[in-house]
């Protein structure tokens, strides 16, 4: 081969190939987390949204750990043990990790020394605190399928509570079905889940009930009821059978499937039939029956006891949304949320039972009012109403005998103690809440001339929503004795000193307007909803 023709040709296998460009490799900080008694799904959720050394045993307790995370499944005879070593070993923070029904273990582990809560469903939560460890780029599961991760919500708690505050209540079936002769019922689904579980090998379970099934069945008699139970069992057992599952009648109209060898796709595809089932029937020529299923399998739960929990919060989704189809694997962290919202109500309820008042609810309930005066429109009206049902939420951790107390009452140790409540607060709500709420519950205590509490803010460095509430917080006490006049004349003695004067100006006007204003806020308003209301606060409740 001649020189001149090198050019044209191939580089052969005795020349110099150049180096191929390789992308510089930045190695990711990574977030320190011990998980005690966290499950492998829990752990894998975590490792999705954050990057993070996961250490799963005591012993890698150190100051040195950012986050401990105890999840309530832990044993509740070593739950004070266990906290204790926790504390001894000083890490930077430690959290509750929440299952469903276990609000009650969670505030327990917050009075034992946990910052705050977080819900199963919610892991990914911890990288909206720690935004340095986020993954933000796809991510690879267990299996190596590269998956897109969704957009965190970083204002979880608030949505969960407004989606709270719009929804109605569901209402169980009355109805009794024997469904077809032969049909195995509960006790035959726990023996079989049972026994698989023991095994080693959980099935893809789904849960089956009917959203609207109250109302359809009411407006027909008894023999048409149970005519229209047989055949819907009859063609649900068809299907099942079709698709390798076996169904089980659980009475009231309620069914369930199980399935040793059906994947996540296959259980949607079931449940998509069941759906159409449903919707094939109108018992009374109007309407047809709306099917919600929720379905899970061994690829998110390692126990039984965690795939029945996953299931019922799937089904529970599903009915919320009238029907349709929920698989728990894909289930929004959103719906964890119900958990927190729970979990966070709980402890409020138990601050205010020690002296039997409704502060939170007083406070909320005139908030609203003052917001809607100030300008606030319907989303930040939600906002600042969970932000007044919360704000004291950091006395949960405080000793018993200072939760009721009054600051004007106490001094020295206990008064810091008892300051020490806002703080308490904020990083209580951190995870879920999102910033905003968080730091408006830290600053309720804030003073405009910079001489309040927990960091000393000054005017317009102070969140909008804490000076709102600082107003009413202390309206709310005074109201126990004063007249709203009293009040407000007592108020703007404190302006530009303790309370954003324009605050306390749209307050006065406020009342101007509702001369009513300020009575009747002790009464008993439910955390999540009320009676109806006047003014502003009539548009979220």
């Amino acid at each position: 081969m001649s020189d001149d023709n090198e050019s044209d040709q191939p580089v052969d296998e005795e020349s110099p190939t150049p180096e191929p460009e390789t992308e510089e490799v930045v190695e990711r900080p990574a977030l320190k987390v011990v998980a005690l008694w966290v499950s492998d799904v829990s752990r894998r959720r975590l490792a999705e949204r954050v990057s993070c050394e996961i250490s799963t045993n005591l012993e890698s307790l150190s100051e040195d750990v950012d986050v401990v995370v105890v999840s309530t499944r832990l044993p509740v005879v070593r739950m004070l043990a266990v906290m204790e070593q926790i504390g001894a070993a000083q890490p930077k923070s430690t959290l509750a990790l929440c299952h469903p029904g276990g609000e009650d273990i969670a505030l327990r582990l917050v009075s034992l020394g946990a910052e705050g809560t977080i819900a199963e469903g919610n892991e990914g939560g911890l990288a909206s605190t720690y935004p340095e460890y986020e993954l933000t780029e796809s991510a690879a599961d267990q299996h190596g399928l590269i998956s897109s991760l969704e957009p965190l919500d970083n204002e979880l708690l608030l949505t969960g509570f407004r989606e709270r505050l719009e929804r109605s209540g569901l209402s169980g079936s009355a109805l009794r079905s024997d469904g077809p002769p032969g049909l195995p019922g509960r006790a035959e689904f726990d023996r079989l889940l049972i026994d698989r579980a023991r095994r080693g090998r959980l099935p893809r379970v789904g849960f089956v009930e009917f959203a609207n099934v109250d109302s359809v069945l009411a407006r027909i008699d008894d023999q048409t009821t149970q005519l229209v139970a047989r055949r819907l069992s009859l063609l649900l057992e068809g299907a099942c059978s079709g698709s390798g599952a076996q169904l089980f009648d659980m009475g009231d109209l309620r069914f369930r499937f199980m399935a040793d060898d059906l994947d996540s796709e296959g259980g949607d595809e079931l449940a998509g039939q069941i759906v159409v089932i449903g919707a094939s029937f109108r018992p009374d020529g109007l309407e047809s029956l709306n099917a919600a299923v929720g379905h899970a399998g061994p690829d998110i739960a390692d126990n039984d006891r965690t795939l029945m929990e996953m299931i019922e919060r799937a089904t529970t989704a599903a009915m919320r949304r009238g029907g349709g189809v929920v698989n728990a694997g894909r289930l929004s962290t959103s719906e964890a949320v119900e958990v927190e919202l729970n979990a966070a109500f709980m402890a409020v309820a138990s601050i205010e039972d020690q002296d039997g008042r409704h502060h939170s609810k007083a406070v909320a309930r005139l908030a609203v009012e003052l917001a809607g005066e100030l300008g606030y429109y319907h989303g930040d009206l939600v906002r600042v109403r969970l932000v007044a049902l919360l704000h004291d939420i950091g006395k949960y951790s405080l000793p018993r005998e200072l939760q009721a107390a009054r600051e004007g009452d106490l001094s020295g140790e206990e008064l810091e103690t008892w300051r020490s409540h806002c703080e308490r607060g904020g990083r209580f709500l951190r995870y879920s809440a999102g910033e905003e709420i968080a730091a408006a519950v830290r600053g309720h205590h804030e003073h405009w001339d910079g001489s309040g509490f927990p960091d000393g803010l000054v005017g317009q460095d102070i969140p909008l929503d804490a000076r709102v509430i600082g107003v009413v917080d202390h309206a709310v006490h005074l109201l126990d004795s004063a007249s709203m006049e009293q009040v407000i004349e007592a108020l703007r003695g404190e302006a530009d000193v303790r309370f954003d004067p324009a605050v306390v100006e749209a307050l006065a006007m406020l009342h101007a307007k509702q001369p009513d204003l300020g009575l009747d806020f002790d009464d008993d308003l439910s955390l999540d909803a009320s009676r109806p209301l006047t003014g502003v606060s009539a548009a979220v409740s």
